[in-house]
């Protein structure tokens, strides 16, 4: 019984360990994004949107905390080497395929130096770019 507990105890730990903080509606780890409207506004404001996002979503984090919470929200995040982060989102809405990117430049301890934010729709009826 007392070797179940200790086990289960050590179980719960880990979990906890591994977890980041906990989410609210504005924080880093929440798994809603504002991605601006993308399903009726023009590229160029969907992409300032975004960008105001990430500005205020990653502001101190560092490029780890980064992935997590962009993560979190849904993108898929890979390292390309020391520096430089690619995390992207897609979505499908109305025939057209939506494509986020974050492009963080940031040593692995230090705090994220650098976001590009890129947008692009691309929707079969608009032609090959999406305009």
């Amino acid at each position: 019984m007392i070797r179940g507990l200790a086990i289960a105890g050590a179980l719960l730990l880990a979990a906890c360990a591994s977890t980041p903080p906990a989410a609210t509606t504005n924080s880093a780890y929440s798994p809603r994004i504002a991605l601006g409207d993308y399903k009726r506004a023009p590229e160029a404001k969907v992409l300032a949107a975004f960008t105001e996002t990430l500005t205020r979503r990653l502001a101190g984090l560092g490029r780890d905390q980064a992935v997590d919470s962009l993560e979190v929200a849904g993108f898929q995040c890979a390292y390309t080497d020391g520096a430089l982060t690619l995390c992207r989102l897609e979505r499908r809405a109305k025939g057209c395929l939506h494509t986020w990117q974050a492009h963080l430049t940031a040593g692995p301890a230090g705090p994220v130096q650098a976001v590009r934010p890129l947008y692009d729709r691309l929707c079969p009826a608009e032609g090959l770019l999406g305009g």
